[in-house]
């Protein structure tokens, strides 16, 4: 090849500020790629190249083939999978994706059929048919923690359940202490119920299951059950006894107190 030809050439930034004639071919120097300019257009047209950072817009691709990483799709907020695999598995196919998505991020609503899963089923969300009740999951500020909440049908209630006989573990500090653990027992009907008062009324903690059933309290070994009150109620001790010398028991809204120092049990 004895004949060499040569266009006009500079860098990006002279590019920039460059308005080539209609038709007119220009190299760009630094991104080593051509620009057709169409007379109007500063810095013209960029060819572009295979191995270059391209940026495409209103483009549709023809049986495109993607390899390595797509890294970042920016602002997408809708993206049409029609066929084609993930990992060698079928989209749309009848046995699920093996693609792992390192982060998924929505400012709406994930839509999801079927069950997700996490890596090694550290957590996984089933998904029931016909299901109207749903577990919503909410962050919350400084002042309370992150929330657990029944939605959907009205007055849902929420249930927590164990595998097996395993039982429920409560615990603060990152899991170091252990406040309260609920147990499994095989074919309970007998349950206890908690539940808070309304103004002037008392919380309570309540046997439920069968009728007349009792409910029991008990320390650990050699422990004591320690029922304590305010000052207020060592107010309102007779004044035969002072406030460590009876157990006070309220029975139909009548309080009854029983002298410890005499007491038969």
């Amino acid at each position: 090849m004895t004949t060499q030809v040569q266009f006009r050439r500079g860098t990006t930034a002279q590019h920039s500020s460059f308005t080539g004639a209609v038709g007119e071919i220009t190299v760009d120097t630094d991104k080593k790629a051509v620009v057709v300019h169409d007379g109007s257009t500063a810095g013209g047209l960029q060819v572009p190249t295979l191995a270059g950072a391209e940026t495409l817009s209103n483009k549709t691709l023809a049986s495109p083939a993607f390899s390595g990483t797509i890294a970042d799709l920016g602002a997408v907020t809708t993206m049409d999978l029609n066929g084609g695999t993930i990992d060698g598995v079928t989209i749309g196919g009848s046995t699920p994706g093996a693609g792992t998505f390192t982060s998924l991020t929505s400012n709406s609503i994930v839509d999801a059929s079927g069950a997700i899963v996490t890596v090694n089923n550290v957590l996984r969300a089933n998904d029931s048919v016909g299901t109207s009740a749903r577990l919503d999951v909410y962050g919350w500020n400084s002042n309370f923690g992150p929330m657990l909440r029944a939605d959907g049908a009205s007055n849902s209630g929420l249930n927590l359940d164990t595998n097996g006989t395993g039982g429920h573990v409560f615990t603060t500090n990152s899991g170091n202490a252990t406040q309260v653990k609920i147990t499994h027992v095989a074919s309970a009907v007998n349950w206890v119920q908690m539940s808070g008062g309304a103004t002037g009324g008392s919380a309570n903690i309540l046997a439920r299951g069968e009728a007349n059933t009792d409910i029991r309290i008990g320390g650990n070994g050699t422990g004591v059950l320690d029922i304590f009150g305010t000052a207020a109620t060592a107010a309102s001790t007779p004044s035969n006894f002072s406030a460590a010398q009876y157990l006070a028991i309220k029975v139909n809204g009548t309080t009854k107190y029983l002298p410890l120092a005499t007491a038969t049990w």
